[in-house]
């Protein structure tokens, strides 16, 4: 994966704004969290054989995540019929059928950064600025290192 980092310029905004389903009909918004939680948007591609196992690696180190006073919240494409059985407490599970969640937030780096293939991993503080993306094929291990350093950065800077 590459990391993209957002400068101090991009801190001072909050990314943007959704409303999303959950497989349970509940509807979560970026302002659920506004000063509660740091979080992790994890964008799903289409298509994606090897999601849900990223997803439930991803989820199995929910304490972790939590440490850092983070939710972790997957964003993905595909209607709660077609996501094969993944169900997990630590993770809240979003629904973008026609992603256009994921477009804005693409919009947020460089053209051409990222491919519609990848998946993307943002960093965001509890006033829903974003710190960095986490871009690629696939979630290692390290990848989840490196997310938690973020949010350790990120709960050490001063909100002004």
């Amino acid at each position: 994966m590459i990391t993209i980092r957002f400068d101090d310029e991009d801190h001072r905004h909050s990314a943007p704004y959704f409303c999303l389903t959950t497989a349970d009909g509940r509807r979560v918004s970026l302002l659920d969290f506004h000063e509660a939680s740091n979080l992790v948007l994890v964008f799903v591609p289409e298509a994606c054989l090897d999601c849900p196992r990223y997803l439930r690696e991803m989820a199995s180190r929910g304490e972790e995540y939590a440490g850092e006073n983070a939710r972790l919240l997957a964003i993905v494409p595909e209607s709660p019929d077609q996501l094969h059985a993944f169900h997990n407490d630590t993770m809240d599970l979003l629904f973008d059928p026609e992603q256009a969640v994921r477009r804005e937030y693409t919009g947020l780096m460089a053209p051409g950064l990222v491919g519609e293939h990848d998946l993307l991993c943002f960093v965001l503080d509890s006033y829903g600025a974003p710190y960095a993306c986490l871009a690629g094929s696939q979630i290692e291990p390290a990848d989840q290192d490196e997310i938690l350093s973020w949010l350790r950065f990120v709960g050490i800077q001063c909100p002004e």
